[in-house]
């Protein structure tokens, strides 16, 4: 599958990966940010371009 050994050693030994380790350092979480992801994909779809406004707010609701 391409996977290197020592990333299946570290998820078989409990060692968070790089994003699980900063992820407090991010204004939102996982769940929240893949969230936004669709909205902006949605919007995307809709021919409808997002401003950094209307990205701030959204963002702000999640």
């Amino acid at each position: 599958f391409g996977i290197p050994h020592s990333t299946l050693c570290d998820q078989i030994q409990g060692i968070p990966t790089c994003k699980q380790a900063h992820e407090h350092e991010h204004l939102l979480m996982s769940n929240q940010e893949d969230v936004l992801v669709e909205w902006i994909k949605g919007m995307g779809r809709r021919g409808l371009p997002v401003t950094q406004e209307m990205l701030s707010q959204h963002a702000g609701n999640i």
